[in-house]
């Protein structure tokens, strides 16, 4: 999972599968997911997300 932050936004990305040049590939599905007055909420949903995509390659933009 790599996090990064750009002007308040931070986005997860997750690889399916380990894999040396997993980090490498882009995503196939990004999700924008709004967290104003969310943000514990947050933790759980990429946690669902990560369980109900399975082997897709995904990525999380959490926008506050």
């Amino acid at each position: 999972m790599t996090v990064q932050q750009d002007e308040g936004i931070e986005s997860e990305t997750h690889a399916a599968a380990p894999a040396p040049t997993a980090h490498l590939l882009p995503a196939e599905l990004s999700i924008i997911i709004p967290t104003r007055n969310e943000s514990r909420k947050v933790e759980l949903m990429i946690a669902c997300l990560a369980r109900a995509l399975g082997a897709i390659r995904w990525e999380a933009i959490c926008v506050g």
